[in-house]
Protein backbone atom coordinates (compact mmCIF):
# COMPACT_ATOMS: atom_id res chain seq x y z
CA UNK A 1 0.00 0.00 0.00
CA UNK A 2 2.93 2.29 0.65
CA UNK A 3 4.09 1.96 -2.97
CA UNK A 4 0.83 3.41 -4.25
CA UNK A 5 1.10 6.46 -1.99
CA UNK A 6 4.65 7.31 -3.19
CA UNK A 7 4.02 6.71 -6.89
CA UNK A 8 4.70 9.84 -8.93
CA UNK A 9 6.35 11.72 -6.07
CA UNK A 10 9.97 12.75 -5.77
CA UNK A 11 11.58 11.38 -2.66
CA UNK A 12 14.89 12.01 -0.99
CA UNK A 13 16.85 15.14 -0.51
CA UNK A 14 15.17 17.64 1.72
CA UNK A 15 14.78 21.35 1.87
CA UNK A 16 17.01 22.94 -0.75
CA UNK A 17 18.11 19.67 -2.35
CA UNK A 18 18.64 19.90 -6.08
CA UNK A 19 17.04 17.22 -8.24
CA UNK A 20 15.77 15.21 -5.31
CA UNK A 21 19.07 14.69 -3.55
CA UNK A 22 21.58 14.47 -6.38
CA UNK A 23 25.03 14.31 -4.84
CA UNK A 24 27.90 16.56 -5.76
CA UNK A 25 29.83 13.48 -6.94
CA UNK A 26 27.43 13.11 -9.86
CA UNK A 27 28.86 16.32 -11.28
CA UNK A 28 32.43 15.08 -11.01
CA UNK A 29 33.21 17.45 -8.17
CA UNK A 30 34.75 16.30 -4.96
CA UNK A 31 36.38 13.27 -6.56
CA UNK A 32 40.13 12.89 -6.18
CA UNK A 33 42.20 13.58 -9.27
CA UNK A 34 43.52 10.56 -11.14
CA UNK A 35 47.25 10.17 -10.62
CA UNK A 36 49.30 9.75 -13.75
CA UNK A 37 52.38 7.62 -13.87
CA UNK A 38 55.64 9.22 -14.95
CA UNK A 39 55.89 7.08 -18.10
CA UNK A 40 52.41 8.06 -19.31
CA UNK A 41 52.71 10.59 -22.14
CA UNK A 42 51.18 14.03 -21.84
CA UNK A 43 48.52 14.65 -24.46
CA UNK A 44 48.00 18.17 -25.76
CA UNK A 45 44.42 18.85 -26.81
CA UNK A 46 43.95 21.68 -29.29
CA UNK A 47 40.44 23.07 -29.59
CA UNK A 48 39.29 23.34 -33.18
CA UNK A 49 38.04 26.77 -34.13
CA UNK A 50 37.31 26.61 -37.85
CA UNK A 51 35.46 29.95 -37.98
CA UNK A 52 38.44 31.88 -36.64
CA UNK A 53 40.82 30.05 -38.95
CA UNK A 54 38.62 30.65 -41.97
CA UNK A 55 38.14 34.33 -41.12
CA UNK A 56 41.90 34.75 -40.83
CA UNK A 57 42.47 32.90 -44.11
CA UNK A 58 39.86 34.88 -46.04
CA UNK A 59 40.88 38.18 -44.36
CA UNK A 60 37.26 39.02 -43.54
CA UNK A 61 35.84 40.22 -40.26
CA UNK A 62 32.72 38.71 -38.75
CA UNK A 63 30.87 41.96 -39.51
CA UNK A 64 31.77 41.70 -43.20
CA UNK A 65 30.54 38.12 -43.30
CA UNK A 66 27.25 39.02 -41.62
CA UNK A 67 26.57 42.09 -43.78
CA UNK A 68 27.94 40.97 -47.17
CA UNK A 69 26.41 38.12 -49.12
CA UNK A 70 29.59 37.71 -51.21
CA UNK A 71 31.80 37.38 -48.11
CA UNK A 72 29.30 34.97 -46.55
CA UNK A 73 29.26 32.77 -49.66
CA UNK A 74 33.06 32.83 -49.90
CA UNK A 75 33.43 31.81 -46.26
CA UNK A 76 30.77 29.11 -46.64
CA UNK A 77 32.67 27.67 -49.63
CA UNK A 78 35.89 27.57 -47.61
CA UNK A 79 34.01 25.91 -44.74
CA UNK A 80 32.59 23.22 -47.03
CA UNK A 81 36.11 22.60 -48.37
CA UNK A 82 37.45 22.40 -44.79
CA UNK A 83 34.81 19.81 -43.83
CA UNK A 84 35.41 17.75 -47.00
CA UNK A 85 39.15 17.62 -46.38
CA UNK A 86 38.51 16.56 -42.77
CA UNK A 87 36.18 13.77 -43.89
CA UNK A 88 38.61 12.54 -46.54
CA UNK A 89 41.48 12.40 -44.08
CA UNK A 90 39.33 10.43 -41.60
CA UNK A 91 38.34 7.95 -44.31
CA UNK A 92 41.96 7.58 -45.39
CA UNK A 93 43.10 6.98 -41.80
CA UNK A 94 40.39 4.35 -41.27
CA UNK A 95 41.27 2.62 -44.54
CA UNK A 96 44.92 2.50 -43.51
CA UNK A 97 43.93 1.07 -40.14
CA UNK A 98 41.72 -1.66 -41.59
CA UNK A 99 43.71 -2.38 -44.75
CA UNK A 100 47.38 -1.99 -43.84
CA UNK A 101 49.80 -1.92 -46.76
CA UNK A 102 52.55 -4.51 -46.74
CA UNK A 103 50.77 -7.31 -44.89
Amino acid sequence: MEEASTRGKLTGGGAGAYNGGMSIHALGLGLPARRRSLDEPTVLVMPQRPLRRLLAFSRHTIDEVVNSRAAKNELFGYYKLYKQIGRQSEVRDLERQWNPVGM
